[in-house]
């Protein structure tokens, strides 16, 4: 057990550029959260550190793996901080700022958004400062931080998300942050939007998460709803979602019955789910390979049919289609060129 009486920032050298006095001692539970002796949680307040995602790597930095989310770039380990606690200098996730074990700016919409989303469960209470942006906040939490495993809490939850134009991010472990009485315990991640892809990514975001991550959840989902929770139906199953809850799908759906082809599924997880956050890390200034890789590896495949050439087509049509230029510097287009990627860079992407 970890208590915290203090929050501490670190510079890759491990000097202290921040010490900040709690109100009151804090046990640290998970992540960068702990909870209070008066039973309130404090976000922000650091972490036990092991690693973090980087999708350059600095000098200091070992690579432990490639990270499980396809445009994460690699897992690394800064050793110094490693086994330590508190704020590190370096972002957790190279496409978010916050600070490893820090809640900065992104975490500033959780004061707005408790307010404004009618299915919260927070209610911030204080917010403390810590260093520029970062902070920490104290906050009340109705109905605990447990999950949830009723399907009809969900379901109705989802319909005033829909409703009200409030989203998750399609790739986020949606049901994590729902509790036992069907709120959202963690509302700054949330964000309003009236587009369809959105909504659709909002439904993708909980119906995904409770088949990887809550099997309870996802059987009673699967009966409320009416619908399937294998992998290759999940976007066929979100539809069908948003339309019993009235949502209108045509932006996306041309009509008619709702049921799976490789084809369609193929555009509702390429171009309705990923295309914004594909564009995202393509118009970064990183290198060519790890590009392809991104679209390597977030591309489906038919499990029976697919080979790793017809997949590495695939990746280099969607970069052209971007209008990613810098292509021509490496790729060798021919068969030849991909029997010699299949050999040299495929070992070396394997080899960590």
């Amino acid at each position: 057990m970890i208590e915290i009486k203090q929050v501490k920032v670190f510079d890759r050298q491990m000097n202290c550029l921040a010490c900040v006095d709690l109100p009151e001692r804090v046990v640290w539970v998970s992540g960068r959260s702990g909870i209070g002796e008066s039973g309130k949680w404090y976000k922000g307040i650091g972490t036990l550190y092991r690693g973090h995602l980087a999708w350059s790597v600095k000098d200091g930095d070992r690579i432990v793996g490639r990270s499980d989310v396809v445009y994460g770039g690699w897992s690394v380990r800064y050793d110094l901080w490693f086994g330590k606690f508190g704020i590190f200098t370096e972002r957790m996730q190279w496409y978010f700022s916050d600070w490893i074990g820090g809640a900065g700016k992104k975490e500033s919409r959780v004061v707005e958004n408790s307010v404004a989303f009618k299915k919260s469960a927070v209610k911030v209470v204080d917010v403390i400062d810590v260093l520029g942006e970062h902070k920490v906040y104290v906050l009340e939490i109705t109905g605990g931080k447990g999950v949830c495993c009723d399907g009809k809490k969900v379901a109705e939850l989802l319909k005033v998300m829909l409703e009200d134009d409030w989203n998750f991010a399609w790739d986020k472990g949606a049901v994590r942050d729902i509790n036992a009485v069907g709120l959202v315990t963690d509302v700054a991640d949330l964000f309003r939007s009236s587009d369809v892809k959105h909504k659709f990514g909002t439904v993708y975001a909980v119906l995904y998460s409770a088949r990887t991550l809550n099997g309870e959840l996802a059987k009673s989902l699967e009966e409320e709803l009416d619908i399937s929770l294998e992998l290759q139906e999940i976007p066929f199953s979100c539809l069908k979602v948003m339309r019993e809850l009235g949502c209108d799908i045509s932006g996306i759906w041309g009509g008619g019955k709702i049921r799976y082809s490789w084809e369609e599924y193929r555009r509702l997880v390429v171009d309705v789910l990923m295309g914004l956050k594909l564009a995202m890390v393509l118009s970064s200034k990183t290198d060519t390979e790890n590009h392809f890789l991104t679209c390597f590896y977030t591309l489906p495949t038919r499990r029976m049919r697919a080979t790793q050439r017809g997949s590495m087509q695939n990746s280099l049509r969607l970069m052209r289609k971007m209008k990613y230029l810098p292509l021509r510097e490496w790729w060798r287009p021919t068969l030849k060129g991909e029997l010699w990627l299949l050999r040299t860079r495929k070992k070396s992407w394997q080899e960590f």
